[in-house]
């Protein structure tokens, strides 16, 4: 799907219910139906943050990551393949349908694609069949993207998604960005 853009996220519904998709930012939404989140419930994944990297229950750098020694909060993409890895988490799929982002890239291609891998069950290794890749806009500035985890990334509209057949998702790898250039990453919330 394109991303349309909403100047005025009331339009979605959901605002009196997500926090953080407020007028005065930009939310792209990536859905066929925002009338899918009429009873919302929220799991949000532990923060990204550099104090917590490495620790116990924090995010881990897989690959072409730089970490800031300046104490910046945008971390560095050194390659076409940033990586990050969430702590163990336990999403019941079926419940969550939707995850919303909200980052800010930059890189001197004005726009990008981040792209969420998952493990479950008796997955072993992430996949391209266990993903979903969504465009980002890569100005530098923070966004909201809301992305509909029920949609085969294939296109078939009569498949179900990988996620909704997941049964409960154990761990999470996020690409944020397919450029060198530099992210940050606010929120990571997955709804239902």
């Amino acid at each position: 799907g394109t991303l349309r853009k909403f100047r005025k996220p009331e339009r979605l519904g959901i605002a009196a219910h997500v926090h953080r998709i407020r007028p005065e930012q930009r939310t792209y939404v990536d859905v066929e139906s925002i009338d899918a989140l009429r009873h919302i419930r929220r799991y949000d994944v532990p923060p990204v943050v550099l104090e917590r990297l490495g620790e116990t229950g924090a995010w881990h750098i897989a690959w072409q990551v730089s970490v800031p020694l300046d104490g910046k909060s945008a971390f560095g993409s050194l390659g076409t393949d940033p990586t990050m890895v969430s702590p163990p988490v336990e999403i019941a799929s079926a419940d969550y349908p939707f995850v919303i982002v909200r980052m800010a890239c930059r890189c001197g291609h004005g726009a990008s694609s981040a792209q969420f891998y998952w493990l479950s069950g008796s997955t072993r290794a992430y996949c391209e069949d266990t993903s979903i890749c969504f465009p980002v806009l890569a100005d530098g500035e923070l966004h909201d993207y809301l992305v509909d985890l029920r949609r085969d990334p294939h296109g078939s509209s009569t498949c179900m998604s990988s996620w909704m057949r997941a049964g409960t998702v154990t761990r999470l790898r996020f690409d944020p960005m397919q450029h060198p250039g530099e992210f940050q990453i606010a929120q990571i919330s997955f709804l239902g």
